[in-house]
Protein backbone atom coordinates (compact mmCIF):
# COMPACT_ATOMS: atom_id res chain seq x y z
CA UNK A 1 0.00 0.00 0.00
CA UNK A 2 1.69 3.19 -0.92
CA UNK A 3 2.30 6.50 1.62
CA UNK A 4 1.78 8.61 -1.26
CA UNK A 5 -1.94 9.17 -2.82
CA UNK A 6 -1.13 10.99 -5.84
CA UNK A 7 1.27 7.27 -6.87
CA UNK A 8 -1.52 4.92 -5.27
CA UNK A 9 -4.29 6.18 -7.41
CA UNK A 10 -2.00 6.70 -10.47
CA UNK A 11 -1.13 2.85 -10.33
CA UNK A 12 -5.17 2.48 -9.93
CA UNK A 13 -6.54 4.20 -12.87
CA UNK A 14 -3.37 1.92 -15.01
CA UNK A 15 -5.20 -1.42 -13.72
CA UNK A 16 -1.98 -1.98 -11.30
CA UNK A 17 -3.61 -2.09 -7.62
CA UNK A 18 -6.64 -2.83 -6.32
CA UNK A 19 -9.04 -1.87 -3.39
CA UNK A 20 -10.99 -3.83 -0.62
CA UNK A 21 -14.40 -3.78 -0.23
CA UNK A 22 -14.58 -6.65 2.17
CA UNK A 23 -17.98 -4.71 4.27
CA UNK A 24 -19.68 -4.01 1.11
CA UNK A 25 -22.59 -6.36 0.53
CA UNK A 26 -24.03 -9.09 -2.10
CA UNK A 27 -27.19 -9.95 -2.84
CA UNK A 28 -28.76 -12.57 -4.89
CA UNK A 29 -31.92 -12.83 -6.57
CA UNK A 30 -33.13 -15.83 -8.06
CA UNK A 31 -36.12 -17.42 -9.66
CA UNK A 32 -37.40 -17.34 -13.43
CA UNK A 33 -39.20 -14.25 -12.72
CA UNK A 34 -36.59 -12.18 -11.05
CA UNK A 35 -35.67 -9.62 -13.85
CA UNK A 36 -39.36 -9.44 -14.62
CA UNK A 37 -39.89 -8.80 -10.88
CA UNK A 38 -37.23 -6.20 -10.49
CA UNK A 39 -37.65 -4.59 -12.98
CA UNK A 40 -40.85 -3.55 -11.66
CA UNK A 41 -39.62 -1.99 -8.63
CA UNK A 42 -36.78 0.13 -10.42
CA UNK A 43 -35.71 3.24 -12.19
CA UNK A 44 -33.76 1.17 -14.82
CA UNK A 45 -35.03 -1.22 -17.33
CA UNK A 46 -33.36 -4.60 -16.20
CA UNK A 47 -36.03 -6.39 -17.49
CA UNK A 48 -33.73 -7.76 -20.67
CA UNK A 49 -30.51 -8.38 -18.89
CA UNK A 50 -28.38 -10.56 -20.65
CA UNK A 51 -25.64 -13.21 -19.01
CA UNK A 52 -22.79 -11.07 -18.37
CA UNK A 53 -24.51 -7.90 -18.48
CA UNK A 54 -24.21 -4.92 -15.78
CA UNK A 55 -26.77 -2.35 -14.79
CA UNK A 56 -27.08 0.20 -12.42
CA UNK A 57 -31.00 1.15 -10.95
CA UNK A 58 -32.35 3.49 -8.29
CA UNK A 59 -35.10 1.85 -5.59
CA UNK A 60 -37.27 4.85 -4.96
CA UNK A 61 -39.87 5.72 -2.75
CA UNK A 62 -43.67 6.78 -4.30
CA UNK A 63 -42.34 10.30 -4.45
CA UNK A 64 -39.29 9.88 -6.08
CA UNK A 65 -36.82 9.81 -3.46
CA UNK A 66 -33.70 7.41 -3.06
CA UNK A 67 -33.94 4.65 -0.87
CA UNK A 68 -31.63 2.02 -2.49
CA UNK A 69 -29.03 2.24 -5.35
CA UNK A 70 -28.39 -0.93 -6.59
CA UNK A 71 -25.13 -2.41 -8.67
CA UNK A 72 -26.39 -5.12 -10.82
CA UNK A 73 -24.67 -8.38 -12.39
CA UNK A 74 -26.67 -11.25 -14.21
CA UNK A 75 -25.13 -14.46 -14.82
CA UNK A 76 -28.37 -16.34 -16.44
CA UNK A 77 -29.45 -17.96 -13.30
CA UNK A 78 -29.00 -15.19 -10.59
CA UNK A 79 -29.28 -11.23 -10.26
CA UNK A 80 -26.25 -10.69 -8.35
CA UNK A 81 -26.85 -7.04 -6.69
CA UNK A 82 -24.00 -4.86 -4.65
CA UNK A 83 -25.11 -2.40 -2.40
CA UNK A 84 -22.89 -0.07 0.12
CA UNK A 85 -22.16 -1.18 3.52
CA UNK A 86 -24.85 -2.73 5.96
CA UNK A 87 -27.53 -2.36 3.00
CA UNK A 88 -27.27 -5.88 1.78
CA UNK A 89 -29.95 -7.34 5.00
CA UNK A 90 -32.66 -4.61 4.52
CA UNK A 91 -32.28 -4.73 0.08
CA UNK A 92 -32.98 -8.47 0.62
CA UNK A 93 -35.88 -8.25 3.07
CA UNK A 94 -37.39 -5.87 1.01
CA UNK A 95 -37.30 -7.55 -2.08
CA UNK A 96 -38.30 -10.98 -0.21
CA UNK A 97 -41.24 -9.06 1.02
CA UNK A 98 -42.30 -7.96 -1.99
CA UNK A 99 -41.90 -10.77 -4.44
CA UNK A 100 -45.99 -11.93 -3.26
CA UNK A 101 -46.96 -14.56 -6.51
CA UNK A 102 -43.25 -13.79 -8.50
CA UNK A 103 -40.78 -17.09 -8.75
CA UNK A 104 -37.88 -14.88 -7.18
CA UNK A 105 -36.03 -15.28 -3.52
CA UNK A 106 -33.56 -12.66 -2.39
CA UNK A 107 -30.55 -13.63 -0.17
CA UNK A 108 -28.27 -11.98 1.45
CA UNK A 109 -24.65 -13.89 0.48
CA UNK A 110 -22.61 -11.12 1.40
CA UNK A 111 -21.07 -14.03 4.73
CA UNK A 112 -19.95 -15.77 1.56
CA UNK A 113 -18.29 -13.05 -0.92
CA UNK A 114 -16.39 -9.88 -1.04
CA UNK A 115 -15.95 -7.66 -3.78
CA UNK A 116 -12.39 -5.68 -5.14
CA UNK A 117 -12.52 -2.82 -7.55
CA UNK A 118 -10.27 -2.12 -9.70
CA UNK A 119 -9.77 -0.22 -13.23
CA UNK A 120 -10.01 -2.30 -16.33
CA UNK A 121 -7.31 -3.65 -18.67
CA UNK A 122 -4.11 -4.53 -16.26
CA UNK A 123 -2.72 -7.07 -14.21
CA UNK A 124 -5.64 -5.98 -11.14
CA UNK A 125 -8.38 -7.12 -13.69
CA UNK A 126 -6.69 -10.27 -14.66
CA UNK A 127 -5.84 -11.43 -11.39
CA UNK A 128 -9.01 -10.84 -10.08
CA UNK A 129 -10.88 -12.43 -12.87
CA UNK A 130 -8.61 -15.62 -11.95
CA UNK A 131 -10.14 -15.87 -8.57
CA UNK A 132 -13.68 -14.59 -9.05
CA UNK A 133 -16.76 -16.70 -8.33
CA UNK A 134 -17.88 -18.68 -11.41
CA UNK A 135 -21.63 -19.75 -10.19
CA UNK A 136 -22.97 -20.91 -13.70
CA UNK A 137 -20.09 -20.40 -16.08
CA UNK A 138 -19.82 -16.28 -16.41
CA UNK A 139 -16.73 -14.82 -13.83
CA UNK A 140 -18.70 -12.35 -11.64
CA UNK A 141 -17.36 -9.09 -12.52
CA UNK A 142 -19.42 -6.06 -12.23
CA UNK A 143 -19.08 -3.07 -14.92
CA UNK A 144 -19.64 0.33 -13.93
CA UNK A 145 -22.10 2.09 -16.83
CA UNK A 146 -20.70 5.38 -15.41
CA UNK A 147 -18.59 5.96 -18.62
CA UNK A 148 -20.91 7.04 -21.01
CA UNK A 149 -24.94 7.48 -20.88
CA UNK A 150 -26.72 4.67 -20.58
CA UNK A 151 -29.82 3.53 -22.94
CA UNK A 152 -32.68 5.67 -22.31
CA UNK A 153 -30.87 7.88 -19.64
CA UNK A 154 -30.06 11.69 -19.83
CA UNK A 155 -27.28 13.73 -18.87
CA UNK A 156 -27.67 17.54 -17.92
CA UNK A 157 -24.15 18.35 -18.39
CA UNK A 158 -22.73 19.80 -21.33
CA UNK A 159 -20.09 20.26 -23.05
CA UNK A 160 -17.99 17.37 -24.99
CA UNK A 161 -16.00 15.56 -21.80
CA UNK A 162 -17.86 14.39 -18.91
CA UNK A 163 -15.43 13.17 -15.65
CA UNK A 164 -16.53 10.34 -16.09
CA UNK A 165 -15.78 9.77 -19.82
CA UNK A 166 -12.46 7.54 -18.77
CA UNK A 167 -13.95 6.13 -15.56
CA UNK A 168 -13.63 2.09 -16.67
CA UNK A 169 -14.12 0.87 -13.02
CA UNK A 170 -15.05 -3.12 -12.62
CA UNK A 171 -15.36 -4.72 -9.35
CA UNK A 172 -15.46 -8.66 -8.61
CA UNK A 173 -17.67 -10.19 -6.47
CA UNK A 174 -14.99 -13.17 -4.92
CA UNK A 175 -15.61 -16.41 -2.91
CA UNK A 176 -14.47 -15.75 0.86
CA UNK A 177 -12.82 -19.26 -0.05
CA UNK A 178 -9.98 -17.54 -1.61
CA UNK A 179 -7.97 -15.20 1.10
CA UNK A 180 -7.64 -11.54 0.46
CA UNK A 181 -3.58 -12.60 0.45
CA UNK A 182 -4.12 -14.23 -3.42
CA UNK A 183 -3.82 -9.98 -4.17
CA UNK A 184 -0.74 -9.60 -2.71
CA UNK A 185 1.32 -9.54 -5.64
CA UNK A 186 -0.15 -6.00 -6.81
CA UNK A 187 -0.76 -2.90 -5.07
CA UNK A 188 -3.62 -2.61 -2.47
CA UNK A 189 -4.61 1.05 -2.25
CA UNK A 190 -6.92 2.42 0.71
CA UNK A 191 -10.67 3.16 0.16
CA UNK A 192 -10.56 7.21 0.39
CA UNK A 193 -7.83 6.90 -2.95
CA UNK A 194 -10.56 5.25 -4.53
CA UNK A 195 -13.57 7.75 -2.97
CA UNK A 196 -11.10 11.18 -4.49
CA UNK A 197 -11.09 9.45 -7.74
CA UNK A 198 -15.04 8.54 -7.76
CA UNK A 199 -15.28 12.15 -6.83
CA UNK A 200 -14.04 13.45 -9.26
CA UNK A 201 -15.08 11.42 -11.88
CA UNK A 202 -18.60 13.27 -10.46
CA UNK A 203 -19.68 9.45 -9.46
CA UNK A 204 -21.81 9.58 -7.37
CA UNK A 205 -22.29 7.20 -3.46
CA UNK A 206 -25.28 6.21 -1.62
CA UNK A 207 -23.69 5.76 1.54
CA UNK A 208 -22.05 9.37 1.74
CA UNK A 209 -23.91 11.52 -0.45
CA UNK A 210 -27.61 10.59 -0.11
CA UNK A 211 -30.23 11.71 2.58
CA UNK A 212 -33.92 11.11 2.29
CA UNK A 213 -34.84 13.72 0.13
CA UNK A 214 -32.56 13.28 -2.49
CA UNK A 215 -33.84 12.81 -6.02
CA UNK A 216 -31.37 11.02 -9.14
CA UNK A 217 -31.83 14.26 -10.93
CA UNK A 218 -29.59 16.13 -8.13
CA UNK A 219 -26.90 13.15 -8.73
CA UNK A 220 -26.23 13.03 -12.48
CA UNK A 221 -28.15 9.41 -11.70
CA UNK A 222 -30.60 10.43 -14.74
CA UNK A 223 -26.88 8.95 -16.59
CA UNK A 224 -26.78 5.82 -15.37
CA UNK A 225 -29.94 4.22 -13.60
CA UNK A 226 -32.52 5.89 -14.88
CA UNK A 227 -34.67 4.89 -17.76
CA UNK A 228 -36.91 7.66 -18.87
CA UNK A 229 -38.91 5.49 -21.34
CA UNK A 230 -39.78 2.12 -19.30
CA UNK A 231 -42.37 0.53 -17.98
CA UNK A 232 -44.01 1.90 -14.57
CA UNK A 233 -42.41 1.58 -11.46
CA UNK A 234 -42.53 3.40 -8.35
CA UNK A 235 -41.52 7.30 -7.68
CA UNK A 236 -41.81 7.36 -11.97
CA UNK A 237 -43.75 10.59 -11.96
CA UNK A 238 -41.85 12.51 -9.89
CA UNK A 239 -38.92 11.85 -12.18
CA UNK A 240 -40.72 12.24 -15.48
CA UNK A 241 -42.28 15.70 -14.18
CA UNK A 242 -39.05 16.96 -12.66
CA UNK A 243 -36.86 15.51 -16.11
Amino acid sequence: MSGNPFTAQRDFVAGNAFVDFDLRGVVALTGSDRLSYLDSLVSQDVSQLAPGQSAEALLLDPQGHIERVMWLLEDGATTWILVDEGEAPPVAAFLDRMTFSKDAEARDVSDAFYRVGYFAGGPAQVLALSVAAVPNGIPLEWTDPWSSVSTGGWQYASGPNHPGADWNYREAIIPRSVALSAFDAIERIRTQDWEALRMAAWRPRFKTEVDAHSLPHEYDWMRSAVHLNKGCYRGQETVAKVH
